[in-house]
């Protein structure tokens, strides 16, 4: 069971804040990035978003961070780099 809605000033900026500019604006630069690179290297891209979690993290929520963390998110950007990077050999 949900208890009642309660619309405060509160809860209407974290609407507005979900639907306006995190949904939104994600959506206009996923379009603009498949306009410009191929769609393969575009969905390869996709995996940068738990380093963008992550980051977020230390900063917002001051979590911690490890050398583990780092070293995680800079071989994800490694691979990343590689795919996105790779000429394509004719065959």
């Amino acid at each position: 069971p949900q208890g009642p809605v309660i619309w405060n000033k509160e809860s209407i900026l974290c609407l507005l804040y979900n639907g306006v500019l995190a949904s939104a604006l994600a959506f206009f630069l996923w379009s603009w990035i498949l306009q410009h690179i191929e769609v393969s290297k575009a969905s390869v891209a996709v995996l940068a978003v738990p380093i963008v979690g992550v980051i977020g993290g230390i900063i917002c929520l001051g979590e911690p961070m490890t050398l583990h963390i780092l070293l995680g998110m800079l071989m994800i950007m490694a691979g990343i780099y590689t795919v996105v990077t790779h000429e394509r050999q004719q065959a």
